[in-house]
């Protein structure tokens, strides 16, 4: 795969993939609370499963359509002669490095924060209990570290709370390490880099990490269900700290601390409930992730070998008329076509395949495919309608003759026979 190829594939499947996640990350943030009042707070976390499902529904293989042939490109010579009329395409490229850039740049203010934190751990204590006692309270407890994870207590962890308080704590952060928040985390923050310009994505981050921490506190309360004034305690005295790091998970950094508390005073949901809500955030996952794979253009299939003994003959040339060149264009690049032939050969729909990156090319070719007309496939000796593919390039060639010389641009001059047509698959 060229570049250029790479380019064309890669900055399609991003739009779609961040356009899905707005999506997806709006209907969680308007179903987080009545999904939390109705199932408990684990299902507003897990309804942010959608997120990511949804982003990469769009990159799977779309639904087979049916037959569809792929014909040899049929090349368009620019008008005007010269050396400058071969300028490289590097529109996408421009458009994947500025891709790249950003989300470097977001990795690197991530990581940043990240750091930070981990840094102000450099010169913790272990302890004998397998905790590492810093030396200051912001931001702790916090569990972190994805394929060694670690707990890391304040500096008076031992003298500020009371021993059922110090077990509440460490079992709060002990959830998230055994519930896989840690890598929860690092997946939306890899999201956030890879879709760095999709704005909801990190408008909503402290939602997700919100919802969070109030699906551990459930789990926790589960287990300790006669622990709610201690816990709430605990909540009162730890000391909040603005900008938690991304890839860990702090005891009340990122939530506000009243809803939490108000959490505790709440009945959890009865295990028949809960499983009500499973089932439903998993519908809502997999009909989210559907919605958004249907919604990518559909795939073709090749014609079948059983096909070809059924005395099939394949769709021919007929009369296309050339696409004219923009006027003043100096681009190049491929559009590829997708056509719908009608029995009498007439083109009945038409769907852009793939762009060349310049919207002028595009709707060059668009606009003469929708005037072409084809000898129609038969099935049998009888007409029948079918999709085929037609690449169109366009070359600001100076050794073609037309070039040369200024005349309208034309078709290339070796379009292959019938025969030379052949079967494709996407």
């Amino acid at each position: 795969m060229t570049l250029a190829e790479l380019c064309a594939w890669l900055l399609p499947a991003l739009a779609r993939a961040a356009l899905a996640a707005g999506a997806a990350t709006l209907a969680v943030m308007l179903l987080r609370k009545p999904l939390r009042a109705a199932f408990g707070a684990g299902a507003a976390y897990a309804a942010w499963s959608l997120v990511p499902a949804a982003s990469i529904a769009t990159l799977l293989p779309a639904a087979p359509r049916g037959y569809v042939e792929v014909l040899p490109a049929l090349t368009v010579w620019a008008p005007l002669a010269g050396a400058s009329d071969r300028i490289a395409d590097t529109a996408g490229a421009g458009w994947a490095l500025a891709w790249a850039l950003g989300a470097l740049a977001t990795a690197a203010w991530l990581g940043v924060r990240q750091r930070r934190f981990q840094r102000a751990l450099a010169s913790a204590r272990p302890r004998a209990d397998g905790l590492l006692q810093a030396r200051h309270r912001a931001g702790l407890p916090a569990a972190f570290g994805l394929l060694r994870p670690r707990i890391a207590v304040p500096v008076d962890f031992d003298s500020a709370y009371s021993e059922r308080e110090r077990s509440l704590m460490l079992a709060h952060e002990r959830a998230h390490i055994a519930g896989g928040d840690l890598w929860a985390g690092a997946a939306v923050a890899a999201l956030r880099c890879l879709l760095w310009f999709q704005p909801l994505l990190h408008l909503c981050a402290r939602s997700f990490h919100h919802d969070q921490e109030l699906a551990c506190d459930e789990r926790v309360m589960r287990a300790h269900p006669g622990a709610r004034r201690a816990y709430a305690e605990a909540l009162f005295k730890t000391q909040l700290a603005p900008g938690p790091a991304p890839l860990s998970c702090h005891w009340g950094q990122v939530h506000p601390l009243k809803e939490r508390i108000m959490m505790l005073t709440k009945h959890k949901p009865a295990r028949g409930r809960r499983a009500a809500g499973a089932m439903a955030i998993c519908a809502l996952v997999l009909s989210g992730a559907a919605a958004a794979w249907a919604a990518q253009p559909q795939a073709t299939l090749a014609a079948a070998g059983a096909a070809k003994a059924a005395a099939v003959t394949e769709v021919g040339y007929g009369r296309l008329a050339p696409p004219l060149w923009p006027q003043g264009s100096r681009n190049r690049g491929r559009v590829m076509l997708e056509l719908e032939v009608a029995i009498d050969g007439r083109v009945s729909d038409l769907r852009l395949k793939r762009s060349s990156g310049y919207d002028e090319l595009d709707q060059a070719a668009i606009a003469a495919a929708r005037n072409w007309s084809f000898t129609p496939r038969t099935v049998g000796g009888r007409p029948v309608a079918s999709w085929v593919r037609v690449p169109v390039d366009f070359e600001p060639d100076t050794s073609n003759p037309a070039a040369a010389g200024g005349d309208a641009p034309g078709l290339a001059s070796d379009l292959p026979e019938l025969d030379a047509l052949r079967i494709g698959a996407q």
